[in-house]
């Protein structure tokens, strides 16, 4: 709520590395910028190298729902600028999650969801640390260590950092898991 009522917008750069079928992705480097209302977020990848320079941009409530998006290279300049559903094969292409659900106030809203079904099990394991550090700012670290019920928990333990000054979320961790 207070995400909601306070930050209108901002800019961040965006890591991200995801697993696919078991497999550690490359990493991603990305400018974000976000707006709340009317939902409209930016997205400029610096990295990997064979992305550099695609953008995207999504707005609530215009283009049809669409994102109008480009590529980079001879593609790029062949297709020019592209107007894609969020959640379509093109759109999704190395991404989890669709674009719309990029951001702070997102993943807060998806934590709660995480958090509340985790305080219903009491297999669950919660710990948090006021002692650590995310690009030399201090945080705390709220970690929840799931049971092995993969039917119910997507994860086998998630991380986040919660900025001390800024009262933010600034970085997350979530690990599938473990072979064995």
């Amino acid at each position: 709520a207070r995400i909601e009522s306070q930050v209108q917008d901002y800019s961040a750069v965006f890591l991200k590395r995801e697993a696919e079928d078991g497999e550690l992705g490359e990493r991603q480097r990305m400018l974000l910028k976000v707006r709340h209302k009317p939902l409209s977020i930016y997205v400029y990848f610096y990295a990997p190298a064979d992305r550099r320079g695609e953008e995207a941009i999504y707005v609530e409530g215009r283009n049809g729902g669409n994102l109008l998006g480009h590529t980079t290279g001879i593609t790029g300049a062949l297709l020019g600028t592209l107007s894609l559903a969020p959640d379509g094969v093109i759109a999704m292409d190395g991404q989890h999650r669709p674009l719309t659900e990029i951001g702070i106030l997102n993943l807060c809203r998806r934590l709660t969801q995480v958090a509340q079904k985790g305080v219903q099990n009491p297999q669950c394991r919660v710990e948090i640390s006021r002692d650590k550090k995310v690009d030399g700012r201090d945080c705390r670290c709220i970690q929840v260590t799931n049971p092995d019920d993969r039917e119910q928990f997507r994860f086998s333990h998630v991380r986040w950092y919660i900025d001390e000054q800024l009262d933010l979320p600034v970085r997350f961790e979530a690990y599938d898991w473990p072979a064995e």
